[in-house]
């Protein structure tokens, strides 16, 4: 599994620092657009980094705010792996979890859950198959207007780290949609025999005579087992699934290994048509091109199972954030655009590996 301190990925903290667009993996926890964060506590335990309390946009630009889905991209990976012993289980990591782990604020996911199922297999066989999809997006059709008390905090001479103090620096655009699942199964036999053989002479000599007995026993053993174990997720509908498929023994029993046979059935199944399965749950929630939704539909997004990244964008990206501060600081560089694009736009294409 990458965590953090994986040098071919740039860390969550610089990327904050230097004022970037982050993506924040996320699982069912309602979250909603134009909620604040404050990315100078990610690290804190007892609060975290949301400002739940407080938001710099007024009350009546929020009520008019929409959402508006972007599918026109998408992206599917389906990966197949295989491999004997532990050594090699990395080939059957279901994804990334990219450069937030270990964040107390993120709540533990679907996917981490299954990986750390996976790595705690030690078997001796190990297949499996997972499936990623990201559909598109949910995005701020613009971004609502400034409250009068924000925007007199910002025009403060220390406005920056005043706002920032009270709303944070970084705000929810958006959701990133799609869902991954996968399968894995193990297996391991063992096979155990031995053979001793112990001999006991008795010689007995009574003056010119003498006699012996002897006497020879053989132990033998053997042992042998098989165990089976299934184990099996899906960020959609929140689960996951593990089946050990042994008996007290050590060995599979007949009714488990039937059962975990059936359930890995179905649970493939569901990986083949994850694609599907995604399309109709966004069809169901309105999620569709040119559609326009209420901002209050977003605790209904959140709870499908289709949000998978949540995007941020800094405040100080937004037009009427860099022009306050731009009246505040005569010389400073004029505003861009009011909400540059984040993160790269997705591709059409499914790749397979």
């Amino acid at each position: 599994m990458k965590n953090e301190n994986d040098p071919a990925l740039p860390t969550l903290q610089a990327q904050t620092e230097a004022g970037a667009p982050i993506a924040l993996p996320w699982s069912r926890e309602e979250r909603s657009l134009l909620a604040g964060f404050d990315s100078s506590k990610m690290g804190d335990f007892s609060d975290g980094p949301w400002k739940a309390t407080a938001s710099p946009f007024s009350a009546q630009s929020i009520v008019r705010a929409t959402i508006v889905p972007d599918a026109s991209g998408g992206v599917g990976v389906y990966r197949e792996g295989f491999s004997t012993r532990s050594a090699s289980s990395n080939e059957h990591l279901s994804a990334s979890l990219g450069v937030t782990v270990g964040y107390s604020f993120l709540n533990a996911n679907v996917t981490g859950e299954y990986d750390k199922n996976v790595n705690e297999t030690k078997n001796a066989f190990q297949s499996s198959r997972n499936a990623s999809f990201r559909m598109g997006r949910v995005v701020l059709d613009r971004p609502p207007d400034f409250s009068l008390e924000a925007s007199t905090l910002l025009a403060q001479p220390d406005g920056d780290s005043r706002f920032c103090e009270r709303y944070g620096d970084y705000y929810i655009y958006g959701y990133e949609l799609g869902a991954d699942a996968g399968a894995c199964i193990s297996a391991e036999s063992s096979e155990y025999s031995s053979e001793e053989t112990l001999k006991i002479t008795v010689t007995v000599k009574v003056l010119f005579w003498s006699a012996s007995v002897s006497h020879t026993e053989t132990f033998k053993e053997h042992k042998s087992s098989a165990s089976f174990a299934f184990s099996g997720f899906n960020t959609l509908d929140g689960e996951v699934k593990k089946y050990p498929g042994v008996s007290p023994d050590g060995s599979t029993s007949v009714e488990g290994l039937v059962k975990m046979q059936k359930e890995a059935s179905e649970h493939l199944a569901r990986v083949a048509r994850l694609d599907h399965e995604i399309q109709k749950r966004m069809a169901s929630l309105g999620l569709t091109e040119d559609a326009k939704l209420p901002l209050s539909s977003c605790g209904e997004v959140c709870r499908s199972g289709l949000v998978v990244q949540l995007l941020l964008a800094p405040f100080a990206n937004l037009f009427e954030y860099q022009a306050i501060c731009a009246k505040r600081h005569p010389l400073a560089i004029g505003a861009t655009d009011a909400m540059a694009a984040p993160l790269a736009p997705l591709s059409n294409k499914i790749r397979r590996c």
